[in-house]
């Protein structure tokens, strides 16, 4: 996005801003500053005196009579569908959302149209249905390739959702997620990840009502080769689903720092966003003005410490994952791992091509390899249908040791042959390490080299079910996995 001034204050937001019809209500009352309380800063802000606040309108506690009764008339509607339809209305019943509020969330999505309504909730209801299960793809390795995560909550309870595109490593996303994958961890997040911390939201202020978050987007580092139609696919279906199934769930987004050529792929966007949720975005080019808005809306404690504040993320030391990715045709990566910790290591990929590899320890002088496969993607089922590259089924390979820090341990890989598309994607080589339970103990000596054998992988064309029997791995630093 352009760095010009007028998207670097909410007062200068004109071009994004679009106005929302609101009821005229009493603001003077303690009920108002109560409830404002529980909605955004920017509502305290809001003039009194019976000016329309969109804010609170259409809020339990501030509807008009016509409002009401679209409330009543929707009330109905829904106590008369079957519970698997009522259960995608009452998506956030479990973090205690009450069920009014939550009809009122649908309602101010439709501008309080019941029969808009209505058909929002059918349409909500068959892409429910119709919803891919969760990837396969452990969630840390996601997380990792496309660092997104909840820290903190404003000054009014909302959680704050962070996400950092510029971060991303989309070539390396493709390697072990598809479409279909994409959609599913997206599903998943909103079901579980996004319900609980409006529970925590809950319990944290008790009252806490308005069940939305503050989205900020943190564009540093973007580049144009990340804004292509692939992304802005997956941002249309994630919309798509949000805007059906969770409506009004976004209280805010701070965009920080876009490119200048965020501003095209900004605007592609637009397109499919209702103006209500444009009217909600923020953009600052400048990103001190971006820091300053934050400020304003969370508390410092409750601020991470990358935008000014003092909380840090909770990291574990159970589990850590290190991600590389290897272009073929040839090359390595080397992943290390500290005395009390064991990794394990597998090969994800969409490439059609063979990938052959092999892992070795610095620490073995004869530097013969410690395990070897190869690999073969056999495609998608020829019922599939694959618009791009995209869509095309990733494959995992587990090496199927256990590897015994401290070490560094090389992997090197090459790959021939191939077809389609698929041919030029790159192999992801993921290292999980976890901490052993004697961590006192002396680190292993070297001994001989193990006995080698290659494991010659091949799949179906299914989910990438492995289909070849796992081997006996030698012993130096390469314990069989349990």
């Amino acid at each position: 996005m352009s760095s010009s001034s007028p998207y670097d204050s909410p007062s200068q937001q004109s071009p994004l801003k679009s106005s929302v019809t609101s009821p005229q209500t009493d603001l003077s009352s303690s009920t108002t500053a109560s409830f404002r309380s529980s909605l955004t800063p920017d509502s305290r802000r809001s003039s009194t005196g019976g000016k329309k606040d969109p804010h609170v309108w259409g809020h339990s506690g501030f509807l008009t009579p016509k409002e009401s009764t679209a409330l009543d008339k929707l009330r109905l509607h829904v106590s008369s569908l079957p519970k698997s339809y009522q259960s995608t209305v009452f998506t956030f019943r479990d973090a205690g959302e009450e069920d009014d509020d939550c009809m009122l969330r649908w309602l101010r999505a439709r501008r309080f149209k019941v029969k808009d309504v209505e058909e929002m909730i059918e349409s909500a209801h068959s892409l429910r249905r119709a919803k891919p299960p969760p990837p396969q793809t452990p969630v840390s390795i996601i997380q990792k390739l496309n660092p997104q995560y909840y820290l903190g909550h404003t000054k009014c309870g909302h959680p704050i959702f962070i996400s950092k595109p510029g971060k991303a490593d989309v070539y390396g996303l493709e390697c072990c997620l598809n479409m279909e994958g994409v959609m599913g961890n997206h599903w998943e997040a909103m079901e579980e990840g996004y319900t609980h911390e409006l529970l925590k939201s809950k319990i944290k202020h008790s009252a806490f009502k308005d069940y939305s978050c503050l989205c900020v987007l943190d564009l540093h580092g973007l580049n144009s080769s990340q804004l292509n139609k692939k992304m802005l696919r997956v941002v249309k279906e994630q919309a798509n689903i949000d805007n059906h199934c969770y409506p009004e769930t976004m209280s805010l987004m701070i965009l920080l720092s876009p490119p200048p050529t965020f501003a095209i792929f900004y605007r592609l966007i637009r397109a499919f966003l209702p103006s209500r949720t444009v009217s909600k975005i923020e953009l600052y080019a400048n990103r001190s003005k971006g820091l300053k808005r934050l400020s304003e809306l969370v508390d410092e404690e409750e601020l991470s410490v990358e935008y000014g504040g003092t909380k840090e993320a909770e990291i574990s030391n159970e589990e850590r994952v290190v991600v590389e990715r290897l272009r073929m045709g040839k090359g390595f990566v080397d992943l290390a791992v500290s005395h009390g910790e064991t990794m394990t290591v597998k090969v994800y990929t969409k490439s059609q091509s063979t990938g052959s590899f092999v892992i070795k320890s610095t620490l073995n002088d004869a530097n013969r390899p410690l395990g070897a496969l190869e690999v073969t993607n056999a495609g998608n089922p020829d019922n599939d249908v694959v618009t791009d590259d995209i869509d095309i089924r990733h494959i995992e390979v587990d090496f199927g040791l256990a590897l015994e820090g401290p070490g560094t341990f090389r992997v090197e890989g090459k790959a021939s042959g191939g077809s389609m598309f698929g041919a030029g994607h790159d192999f992801l080589i993921v290292g999980t390490i976890t901490s052993t339970i004697e961590k006192d103990r002396a680190p292993p000596s070297p001994s001989s080299s193990p006995e080698i054998e290659i494991i010659k992988t091949s799949y179906d064309r299914g989910e990438g079910t492995e289909t070849s029997k796992k081997k006996k791995r030698g012993s130096f630093f390469g314990r069989k996995k349990s």
